[in-house]
C-alpha cells in the first residue's frame, strides 16, 4: 500500500533527457546514421558545428554541406572561394554558392558552373544568363557570351532576346543549337510577343 501511494505520488522519477547536443560528438549517442546525420545537420544550420562534420555522413553529406552553406551566407560569412570548397563533392551546395554569390564576370561564373555544380551546371548557366541578360550587357560582354559552345537552346533564346529587346550584339555571334534558338526569338518569339522583352527587367 506505501510503495503503490509513493508510485502515485511520483516517487518513481522518470531519467531526466540528457541535454540536447552541442557538439558533432555529441550526435554519437544517436545509433541510427540517418539521426546522427540530422543531429549534425541541425548543428551546422545553427553555426555550431563546421563544414568538415559533414563529410563523414555518407549520403546525408550533400544536404548537411548545404544546411551549412546557406547558414554561412545569411551571416554574410565566408570568400565566394571557401564557401565553394566547403561545397566539395556537393553539386546543390556549389549551385547555392554560385547563385548567392556570382561572379561579376560573366564567363568566369559560367566557369565556375561547369567547374563546381555537376549534373546542375545547366540550371546554374541558365541562372546566371538570366542575371546578366536582365542587367542590360553590353556589345563586348554579348560576344564572350555568344563565343562560347552552347548547348542549350533556352541559351540561344536569352541571347535573341537581348538582340531583340536591347538593340545588342547580333545572332550570327552565336553557335550551334544556341544561333537556331537566337534567331528564332529575334525573327518569331519578340515580334509576336513584345511583351516578353519586359519579363525579368
Amino acid at each position: 500500500m506505501i510503495a503503490l501511494w509513493f508510485w502515485a505520488c511520483g516517487g518513481a522519477v522518470d531519467t531526466p533527457p540528457p541535454p540536447a547536443p552541442r557538439t558533432a560528438a555529441d550526435c554519437q549517442r544517436y545509433a541510427e546514421p540517418a539521426v546522427q546525420a540530422w543531429c549534425v545537420t541541425g548543428l551546422v544550420s545553427r553555426g555550431l558545428a563546421g563544414p568538415e562534420t559533414c563529410r563523414p555522413l555518407g549520403e546525408h553529406a550533400e544536404s548537411c554541406q548545404v544546411a551549412w552553406v546557406v547558414q554561412a551566407l545569411g551571416q554574410g560569412q565566408g570568400t565566394r572561394a571557401s564557401l565553394l570548397r566547403a561545397c566539395e563533392g556537393a553539386p546543390d551546395c556549389a549551385l547555392t554558392v554560385l547563385d548567392a554569390r556570382p561572379d561579376p564576370d560573366i564567363t568566369a561564373q559560367l566557369a565556375a558552373c561547369r567547374a563546381h555544380t555537376g549534373p546542375y551546371a545547366q540550371d546554374c548557366t541558365l541562372h546566371a544568363l538570366q542575371r546578366w541578360a536582365a542587367a542590360g550587357p553590353d556589345a563586348v560582354s554579348f560576344a564572350r557570351v555568344a563565343a562560347e559552345e552552347h548547348h542549350l537552346a533556352s541559351v540561344g533564346a536569352l541571347l535573341g532576346l537581348v538582340v531583340a529587346c536591347q538593340g545588342v550584339g547580333s545572332c550570327d555571334q552565336a553557335k550551334g543549337a544556341a544561333l537556331e534558338a537566337c534567331t528564332l526569338a529575334v525573327e518569331q518569339d519578340v515580334p509576336s510577343r513584345p511583351e516578353i522583352c519586359s519579363l525579368g527587367r
